[in-house]
């Protein structure tokens, strides 16, 4: 009697689970990863932030030692005679010794295009085909169709990388500031800024480029005409997911804002932050991946998180180096 007893005590305790607590356990399972998953993805995004803070804060160091060795910031473009406008350089590839990317500058030939060889290759050897890490916003998701995560995708859709129009170029998610765009106004003189206003400039400010025959540089900037300060004035700001320009479902192959050998990542700054993405395709603006907002590094090489609730006469004073606005730091981190 008693071996049947202990028996029937160990089957008891031998049960398994219902079907109930079972369901139970699953639902409590359900519960705790819904409550955990915002905070473990909000982590992940903050620690994609401050890597993206310490990119600009690299670009921002070695802009220091650009000055010390050459008295002004990097020219914003640059074309050697007998290359279109299309093919000439921008601020990045000028700045790749000071950020520790010394073999990929020597690579390149400054006499040749851009977008051919020896400079580009098919196969994605080249120089400006090199990904340059911090170059890029590891936050970055939102892109267009043809931005690869690291490198512009196929111009022609065709599967076939092809020389000429900036196909398998490493991208940028980081662009010079050439002041604000056209048409903006002054909120202190309600008059026009006017071109050139930044620091980072397109190549007419350094006088006509009458053809490709000629070289032609953008204007130079020493930080001593910086007269706004150099802690109140944007030196480059993150527009991620950049490829070609593209307007109204149109892209533009001379345009290729999203590589950094490009000429074109330099931008006039006339929107907001993160403005549409019909406005940003077609000329960049201030925008990122980041909840609320981007983040822009200034002359003084201290990085700062804008929000998306920055005044309008904030974002243009930012863009500014010598237009003598007063501000706050509303919607500055």
């Amino acid at each position: 009697m008693r071996r049947l007893e202990a028996y029937r005590c160990r089957n008891r305790m031998r049960r398994g689970f219902t079907l109930v607590e079972l369901l139970v356990v699953i639902a409590i399972m359900g519960v705790l990863v819904a409550l955990l998953l915002p905070a473990v993805q909000a982590a992940r995004e903050s620690a994609r932030r401050s890597q993206c803070q310490n990119n600009l804060r690299q670009i921002g160091i070695g802009m220091t030692q650009f000055l010390d060795a050459k008295k002004h910031f990097p020219p914003g473009q640059f074309k050697p005679p007998g290359v279109p406008n299309s093919a000439a350089s921008g601020w990045a590839t000028w700045f790749l010794p000071y950020i520790e990317e010394q073999a990929t500058f020597e690579r390149l030939n400054f006499k040749m295009s851009m977008r051919h060889k020896p400079n580009w290759q098919p196969d994605l050897t080249g120089p400006v085909n090199q990904v340059i890490p911090v170059y890029l916003c590891p936050s970055m998701a939102t892109h267009q169709a043809d931005r690869e995560q690291t490198r512009l995708g196929i111009f022609k859709r065709n599967g076939v990388y092809e020389e000429g129009a900036g196909d398998g170029m490493g991208a940028i998610d980081y662009f010079g500031c050439g002041g604000p765009g056209n048409g903006v106004l002054n909120p202190i003189s309600g008059t026009n800024y006017g071109s050139d206003r930044g620091i980072l400039l397109r190549m007419e400010s350094g006088g006509n480029c009458l053809g490709s025959k000629y070289t032609c540089s953008s204007k130079t900037i020493r930080p001593q005409q910086v007269t706004d300060g150099l802690s109140r004035t944007m030196l480059a700001f993150e527009a991620s997911g950049q490829g070609w320009h593209e307007e109204g479902g149109s892209r533009n192959k001379s345009d290729s804002p999203g590589a950094w050998a490009s000429r074109d990542n330099t931008g006039r700054l006339k929107e907001k932050v993160n403005p549409p993405l019909s406005i940003i395709w077609a000329s960049p603006e201030v925008f990122s991946d980041h909840p609320g907002g981007a983040n822009i590094l200034l002359c003084d090489t201290s990085v700062r998180f804008l929000s998306e609730d920055v005044e309008g006469y904030v974002y243009f004073a930012l863009t500014t180096r010598d237009a003598n606005e007063t501000f706050g730091d509303v919607g500055i981190e």
